[in-house]
């Protein structure tokens, strides 16, 4: 007998691909929004986690990317942390690629903002996995 489908919460569904779908390429996630899905930032009122993100957002192509696909190539599944750095308005971002940890070092980027809502130390950090992070 075939399962069922689970209950679908149409506004996360909005930001896998689908080319039927009427929803905008924010909506979506292209570019860098994508990070967005994967740390989970959805709220609708303006967090620190969420000013933090829309600082990465306008850095990501031009400061970030290019990085990333000079170290790690294009088309690559790469991890990522967050968390605060020494000062208050701190906040490191540590992206590596799993299959070549001895071989590529990590590439971490130190931005300002307000790191309340981030763990205290890198070991608590959760690891999430960036596909796709170079539309």
């Amino acid at each position: 007998m075939p399962r069922n489908e689970p209950p679908r919460n149409n506004k996360l569904d909005a930001w896998y691909p689908d080319k039927n779908s009427e929803a905008s390429k924010l909506e979506k996630g292209v570019g860098f929004d994508f990070i967005r899905r994967i740390f989970g930032v959805f709220q609708p009122s303006k967090t620190s986690v969420e000013t933090v993100f829309d600082k990465l957002a306008t850095i990501w192509p031009t400061k970030i990317a290019p990085v990333l696909i000079e170290q790690f190539g294009r088309g690559t599944t790469l991890y990522a942390i967050l968390y605060s750095g020494e000062y208050s308005d701190e906040i490191i971002l540590e992206i590596w690629d799993p299959k070549h940890i001895e071989s590529k070092p990590s590439q971490v980027f130190t931005f300002k903002g307000d790191n309340k809502d981030f763990p205290k130390t890198r070991s608590k950090a959760e690891v999430k996995s960036l596909t796709n992070w170079d539309n």
